[in-house]
């Protein structure tokens, strides 16, 4: 599976071979087929596999979405094969693939919970739907850490991760 991220992230669907996977992971193609199935199979296995990753590695406190905020940023900018995979499935794969549908669905189906129940604890601003403060949380969190402003300095990232706290804490918190 890492090979398959490494070659998906690199190359997306359509420029990845199975073959180059076959070759990193130290095992034939036959094999990835028989136990994986076909690329589409793969794809969607290491796709799926990053989102849960994801979630797990950097779960959402919507107690303090401007912390969730920098964690974000800080595990994006850690490991580009994330943006990278999402990237190469927003140009690359059709919309309607059940199994990535389903993975989405069960990541930000949560999130939007913990949201709601935060904004009715009075720990989010209220007015702003769990969607879109998911949505705007997401989207911040993911500045500066594609390329050209991928392998910022030090301390350019560290600004650009307190301005991205700073952006989500004027965002959510409450007046």
């Amino acid at each position: 599976m890492a090979a398959a991220r490494s070659e998906f992230a690199e190359h997306g669907f359509a420029g990845a071979r199975v073959d180059r996977i076959a070759a990193a992971a130290n095992c034939n193609k036959q094999a990835i087929y028989a136990y994986l199935g076909d690329k589409e199979a793969l794809w969607n296995s290491v796709y799926s596999r990053m989102i849960s990753d994801t979630v797990e590695a950097v779960p959402i406190d919507a107690d303090d979405m401007p912390g969730y905020a920098g964690q974000l940023y800080d595990y994006f900018a850690n490991d580009q094969s994330v943006l990278r995979l999402h990237f190469w499935y927003s140009l690359e794969r059709p919309k309607d693939n059940r199994e990535i549908d389903n993975a989405v669905r069960l990541a930000t189906e949560a999130k939007l919970s913990a949201i709601a129940s935060a904004q009715a604890r009075g720990k989010i601003r209220p007015g702003i739907a769990p969607d879109l403060v998911l949505l705007l949380v997401l989207r911040l969190s993911v500045a500066s850490t594609d390329p050209p402003e991928g392998n910022l300095s030090n301390a350019k990232h560290d600004a650009v991760r307190a301005a991205i706290v700073d952006a989500v804490r004027r965002i959510t918190m409450p007046d």
